[in-house]
């Protein structure tokens, strides 16, 4: 099986080398040198690290052009509050507003409501397996709903040690699935397990 690595085949070297690449054969770039962080996107997150990110006395450029795709910075978002109403059963959010949704369409519509309104967005720093620590912003709009719903909702229900069960084993399993599951770190370091997971039925 041929296996295609082109970090290690290519001879492209770094960032800027990639845009001379894309610009000499004409292919699209949503970005330009100004704003060529390194970007990780899927469903749950979209990441940014890299450039000015480096640095730790500088905050996030949240209101530079291009810099934010999922949404907008607080700033930029409305003055006037928008209100979501999430439905859940036995821990999982299954409707918004009255309307019921798979779980990647609730998250789609989650990511869209919550970036127009400027939430979800965190300035971290992470211990990465092989020993180096990583700053990076992350814009998570559609998760903030969910999660903190159900933190709220748990509030309610638990008693004192399965919320302090909740605290110390929640971490534990994102640390062990970070080095373990799948061997494949880079994806699962970033899985956060939801509240209601060590939640008694």
């Amino acid at each position: 099986m041929a296996i295609i690595a082109p970090w290690r085949e290519w001879s492209i070297k770094s960032r800027d080398e990639e845009i001379d690449y894309a610009e000499a054969h004409n292919i699209p770039l949503k970005i330009n040198r100004e704003t060529n962080y390194s970007k990780d996107k899927n469903l749950w997150h979209l990441s940014h690290e890299g450039l000015d990110l480096e640095k730790p006395s500088l905050e996030p450029q949240y209101n530079k052009p291009g810099f934010l795709e999922l949404g907008v910075s607080p700033e930029q978002a409305p003055d006037t509050p928008t209100y979501v109403t999430i439905h859940f059963e036995k821990g999982i959010p299954t409707a918004v507003d009255g309307k019921e949704m798979e779980s990647v369409e609730l998250v789609e519509y989650l990511n869209k409501l919550g970036g127009a309104n400027g939430i979800g967005l965190l300035d971290i720093v992470e211990n990465r397996l092989v020993g180096m620590k990583s700053r990076g912003v992350y814009e998570t709009p559609g998760r903030c709903h969910p999660v903190q719903s159900a933190q709220r909702v748990g509030d309610h229900h638990p008693g004192q040690g399965e919320r302090t069960l909740q605290g110390t084993a929640g971490p534990e399993v994102r640390r062990i699935s970070s080095t373990t599951a799948s061997g494949s770190p880079p994806c699962a370091r970033r899985w956060m397990p939801s509240p209601t997971a060590l939640r008694r039925p």
